[in-house]
């Protein structure tokens, strides 16, 4: 059975299953003895969420390497014929470079091209296939492609193949020459379930290309590693000698080749181009001969075996929490039913002030988030100052120990005097390539040195501290009045099903931290945990955020350059080394003019990124706790009124809510048969 079946026929027998117990618990909270209409709603996106949820595999590797060729055949003829594409894949293959950004292939029936702007005010723009095919791809002149790129951020195509359906592609941009597409490439790493990097076996994996992978993959991503066999070459002894001793004794320090197992390792060996002829002749033997058939059984085994197991378990648990949280209201108005009317209306009297103070406390939360979002823009700011004030300081001496290659030996300085220009463009090059580095080092230095992780954490962590100690008062608070109103008490009559605030929270969390196995199975950092994970993801963003300033504001056009020239003088004789000192010195006079301006530029990029990030946690904090302040109102409410009803009607009510119980103990069965079924795949 190939990829695309094995994980198709699984995701598509939970997703049966699931939707089944979702659908009737829908039902059951739309119901007019419930009307529990947020709760429904929740479900409904659940069943939404699982129906289009699926695994994020993404292609890492440089140019040429045959990354289209290998998409092509992982994806394979569409379910319905495409005239444009020939019988060929979407993804543009020449013998010259193609990819050119960041391009994500998920499921259509009707093939569509999304186009992603980095201006995220921007609507994004909608392309035919023709269109894609013929301009996504990189220019025969590399200023020409830097310009229609620059201001793309992704391609998003929409296409009818099987896999599609259970598996999203990525193609990442085979270069390294512009760091915001570096980062946004490692961002998508961070958010799939594993990359695959591809190498040539004719030019194996150099220093540049393996520092290349390794400077976009993000730790703890599983990675699998492909050896394109270029040319009709094979796996011969001496290949795999080279491959070993390169990628696995040479980079991790183990033995040298003896006719070790590669797959140990996930390392496999595969002609692209042959599988992509295969599948799209339907050539079976061709396939096999490729090495795509045992790769893709690999990468099923793997995906179904480690990764289908969270990926259900997110949804089966959110929608096992809104259940329970069906199974607190009925239980709770079951008490209300069999109480009398003074008793009720009394003990509603004492436990007014208490919901008051729960509303001032949820208060209380945004102010928190405001309050440390205002902390993370000052403190970035100046650290961002501080590393900018240090570089117009050192500048001088970086620039002055980088020698022009232009005018070097005497031909290069006769040579310099008639030409310049070349010069010129060489100092501004070295300036920018400096000022460039400082700037992605002060955004993704560890929290040793100075930068945006060692100013981020220490504010992080006191927000960790005071948001989960607020929490918890809160639920200590609506559990106290859970208990009054019900005579319940903890640990003795109080009912199995109750869920915790904090729980509730890590649920709601989880679906934007997928990936995160600690989170999803138990959480056990608790919200902490929570925090962290998704703080994690605000430094990478604050990252690129100051990544993004790194383009116009730093860079020497060709004006700036035509001026340097206009403005030196001298004569023949003059020395390559004077020469060389003049030219530097026009080109950091204007570096020193533009670093003065960048921390100005950069404070527009670092308040968004830190308001963006603060709104999302502030949402999903915020949001759950009002969501759960709701229910305890709104089934206090239903006890009161529940209350008034005749003799009759409550018995009547009372029967028709314990059946209904009973049903949602049956819906919450087929979750845990999910859960065991899941976990024997495994």
């Amino acid at each position: 059975m190939g990829l695309s079946e094995s994980l198709d026929e699984a995701r598509q027998m939970i997703v049966q299953k699931a939707n089944s117990a979702i659908i009737n618990l829908t039902t059951i909270a739309n119901s007019q003895s419930l009307e529990m209409n947020e709760v429904a709603s929740r479900l409904q996106d659940v069943r939404e969420d699982l129906a289009c949820d699926t695994f994020k595999l993404i292609v890492v590797g440089r140019f040429k390497t045959g990354k289209s060729s290998l998409l092509n055949a992982l994806l394979g003829p569409p379910l319905q014929a495409q005239p444009e594409l020939q019988n060929k894949g979407p993804m543009p293959v020449d013998d010259l470079p193609t990819t050119a950004t960041l391009t994500s292939i998920e499921y259509s029936e009707q093939p569509y091209v999304r186009v992603w702007y980095t201006d995220e005010n921007r609507e994004p723009e909608y392309w035919s296939l023709e269109r894609y095919l013929r301009d996504a791809v990189v220019r025969d002149d590399e200023e020409e492609t830097k310009q229609f790129f620059e201001n793309i951020r992704q391609f998003e195509l929409g296409y009818p193949a099987k896999l599609c359906k259970s598996v999203t592609l990525l193609d990442s941009p085979g270069t390294s020459d512009m760091p915001l597409r570096t980062k946004w490439t490692r961002e998508a790493v961070r958010r799939c379930d594993a990359a695959i990097v591809l190498y040539r076996s004719d030019v194996l994996a150099g220093e540049d290309e393996r520092n290349f992978a390794k400077e976009v993959l993000v730790g703890g991503t599983r990675v699998f590693t492909l050896i394109n066999l270029w040319n009709g070459k094979k796996p011969d002894e001496r290949l795999r000698a080279f491959a070993w001793n390169r990628l696995v004794a040479g980079d991790n320090g183990g033995e040298k080749y003896n006719g070790q197992d590669f797959t140990a390792h996930d390392i496999y060996f595969i002609d692209a181009l042959k599988a992509e002829q295969g599948k799209f002749s339907g050539n079976h033997q061709l396939i096999e001969e490729s090495g795509l058939t045992f790769f893709e059984s690999r990468l099923a085994e793997f995906l179904l075996q480690e990764k289908f197991q969270t990926h259900i378990e997110t949804f089966v648990r959110r929608a096992d929490n809104l259940a329970v949280q069906i199974e607190e209201a009925i239980e709770t108005r079951c008490y209300g039913l069999q109480q009398t009317a003074e008793k009720l209306a009394q003990t509603y009297e004492t436990i007014k002030p208490k919901l008051e103070e729960v509303k001032k406390r949820k208060d209380k939360l945004s102010k928190i988030f405001d309050r440390y979002e205002s902390q993370c823009q000052t403190e970035l700011q100046l650290s961002f100052s501080r590393m900018i004030n240090a570089l117009r300081e050192d500048l001088p001496n970086l620039l002055k120990a980088r020698p022009l290659e232009s005018l070097q030996g005497l031909g290069g300085t006769i040579k310099g005097h008639f030409s310049q220009k070349a010069a010129c463009e060489e100092a501004t090059n070295i300036c920018e390539s400096i000022i460039t580095s400082h700037i992605e080092a002060w955004a993704e230095n560890p929290s040793s040195k100075e930068g945006v992780q060692r100013t981020l954490e220490p504010i992080l962590q006191r927000l960790y501290d005071e948001i989960t100690e607020e929490v918890a008062k809160i639920e200590t608070n609506l559990q106290d009045i859970r208990f009054q109103m019900t005579d319940w008490q903890p640990g003795i009559n109080a009912p199995k099903s109750t869920t915790s605030l904090i729980e509730r929270i890590l649920c709601a969390g989880a679906g934007l931290a997928l990936g995160d196995v600690t989170l999803i199975f138990g959480g056990a950092g608790g919200l902490r945990g929570l925090l962290g994970s998704l703080g994690g993801a605000f430094v990478a963003g604050i990252g690129i955020g100051i990544a993004a300033i790194m383009g116009a504001p730093i860079t020497f056009p060709a004006v700036v350059i035509a001026a340097i020239i206009g403005s030196l003088t001298g004569s023949m004789t003059a020395t390559r080394a004077g020469l060389e000192g003049r030219i530097k010195e026009k080109v950091l006079e204007l570096a020193q003019e533009k670093l003065q301006n960048i921390p100005q530029l950069a404070t527009e990029n670092v308040t968004k990124e830190v308001r963006k990030t603060f709104e999302q946690l502030k949402s999903l904090i915020v949001n759950e706790v009002s969501f759960a302040i709701r229910q305890e109102e709104e089934k206090i409410q239903k006890m009161l009124e529940d209350n008034q009803r005749s003799l009759e009607d409550k018995q009547h009510l009372l029967a028709s809510l314990m059946d209904t119980k009973q049903e949602i103990v049956t819906q919450r069965k087929v979750f845990n048969d999910i859960r065991v079924w899941v976990q024997q795949l495994g």
